[in-house]
């Protein structure tokens, strides 16, 4: 038997074993009760910030679209806008205006994601047209001229086109009527212009914009006599002739059939042909259209003028001279002819310069009339313009305008006229098709407002609709046709055969 004494030694050692035991375990119950707290805080926070990253990138995804759907068209309307701006301000070609914007942001002068291609930027230049068109509005209260004129031909088709400034321009202006001061608010193309289809042109446009108060043209057979159609049912609208048309044609009745000034148009178109490509091309003289000869005579006449002056009394030994007496032979013959012909063309221009700039009324009625005095009193020039003007002033009076200028000048649609043949010839086919539409753009002062409100207005599936009904069988749709259908050889066609054949 083991002794109690070493029994109760044992008992208290084990005892105290046992409370350690159960402290370490106290402690360590404490330790993971501590710790699976803290994971449990750091799993609830884990998944919290997993729950808030899928709201962030829900919203995130929202924002995107929104930057989709809000940011990117008015990045594309302000390039949009800018290319219309360049080529209306500058009238340049439509496929320089993207190497423009790319020599631009090569020398960091102009921020653009994307350089648009020059296809683009003629279809939004076409928009801008068409929507100016669109978005014309009426002016009932306030009495306006419209100003028409068709263009010379290009291909087949001709275009006629109707300008609108008010009846008091003169008002509010000074000067003649310029581009910036009128807009275009009527454009029809045709392959054929009759008084028919003039008066059919009238008729659509007018329906649309209202009925003007005078209608300004120039001389033409086919527009008088449409225009008169027109007005028999209306017959509150008055008619009066260019100015310019009016003084040329006067000129043309007068001396196209004097056998002194044909022969002297011929002298000179021959000099012209001699003096191009030599070293005296710098003494050509102008160039002389057949159809608007009288328009431009006063510079043929001035350059013939100046030539007999320095020819006049100088030795032979002058190569210049040598060459002109050359290619000019007999021309002192025609130096009495000139000079009435010029004294008569400069008291024509006078007379011009005062209406174009001043406008028709009682003042410039009589100012006119004295200047038209200095003709030869049985001058054929003097009563036709005297006619002209005695017809003008009484419609100037029907008007009641009472001494408000009236304007009787569409120098306006000739200049319009110019630039649009300027862009159209630089194409490889010179035709109206949508080209046309850049007719609009080039009229009046266009904001950026203006500008973005027309190109909302249409969408390329009416600018399809337009090209359809008024650009049909054009030379470039016939010749991509026909290449198209032609049959394709590795040797290509064979065409002196098929012109044997």
């Amino acid at each position: 038997m083991p002794r109690l004494s070493k029994v109760i030694a044992g008992r208290e050692s084990w005892k105290q074993k046992a409370i350690e035991r159960r402290e370490n375990c106290e402690l360590k119950d404490k330790k993971i009760n501590l710790w699976s707290k803290k994971y449990e805080a750091k799993d609830i926070e884990f998944e919290q910030c997993i729950a808030a990253l899928a709201e962030a990138n829900k919203e995130i995804a929202v924002l995107k679209d929104k930057l989709n759907q809000s940011l990117v068209p008015i990045i594309q309307i302000n390039i949009r806008i800018i290319c219309v701006y360049i080529f209306f301000m500058s009238k340049i070609s439509l496929r320089s205006i993207p190497k423009i914007m790319s020599a631009l942001k090569e020398m960091n002068q102009f921020n653009c994601h994307k350089i648009p291609h020059w296809s683009s930027v003629a279809n939004w230049v076409y928009l801008a047209g068409l929507g100016l068109l669109k978005n014309l509005e009426k002016w009932p209260d306030k009495p306006w001229i419209a100003i028409i004129d068709s263009s010379i031909s290009y291909s087949k088709k001709k275009v006629l086109v109707i300008l609108r400034v008010s009846l008091d321009f003169y008002i509010k202006n000074a000067g003649a009527i310029t581009l910036s001061d009128v807009e275009c608010v009527g454009l029809e193309i045709g392959e054929v212009w009759n008084y028919i289809t003039v008066k059919n042109a009238l008729e659509k446009i007018f329906s649309v914009v209202g009925n003007p108060a005078l209608i300004l043209k120039d001389g033409g057979y086919d527009l008088a006599k449409g225009v008169r159609f027109w007005s028999k049912k209306n017959p509150q609208c008055y008619q009066v002739s260019d100015v310019g048309h009016v003084v040329a044609n006067a000129l043309k009745r007068c001396y196209a059939k004097n056998s002194i000034f044909i022969k002297l148009i011929e002298l000179i178109n021959k000099a012209r042909a001699r003096l191009c490509q030599t070293d005296f091309a710098y003494l050509r003289p102008p160039k002389i259209r057949t159809k608007g000869r009288f328009q431009s005579i006063s510079r043929i006449l001035k350059w013939t003028d100046n030539i007999l002056n320095f020819m006049h009394g100088k030795r032979t030994s002058n190569p210049i001279i040598i060459k002109l007496r050359e290619v000019l032979p007999n021309l002192i013959k025609f130096k009495l002819f000139v000079t009435t012909l010029s004294k008569d063309c400069k008291i024509c221009d006078e007379f011009m310069k005062e209406l174009k700039n001043n406008g028709l009324n009682q003042k410039t009625y009589q100012s006119s009339k004295t200047i038209l005095m200095s003709l030869p009193e049985k001058s054929i020039v003097k009563e036709i313009i005297l006619n002209w003007l005695n017809k003008s002033i009484q419609i100037q009076c029907h008007l009641k305008m009472k001494q408000t200028p009236l304007p009787v000048s569409s120098d306006g649609i000739e200049s319009l006229f110019g630039s649009v043949k300027h862009i159209i010839e630089r194409n490889p086919i010179p035709e109206f098709g949508k080209i046309a539409l850049v007719t609009p753009l080039l009229c009046g002062s266009h904001s950026q407002e203006k500008i973005q409100k027309a190109l909302e207005s249409v969408n390329y599936k009416d600018l399809k609709i337009w090209e359809k009904q008024n650009t049909q069988n054009s030379i470039r749709k016939q010749k991509m046709t026909f290449s198209a259908s032609s049959p394709r050889s590795k040797s290509g066609p064979n065409l002196q055969s098929s012109k044997v054949a």
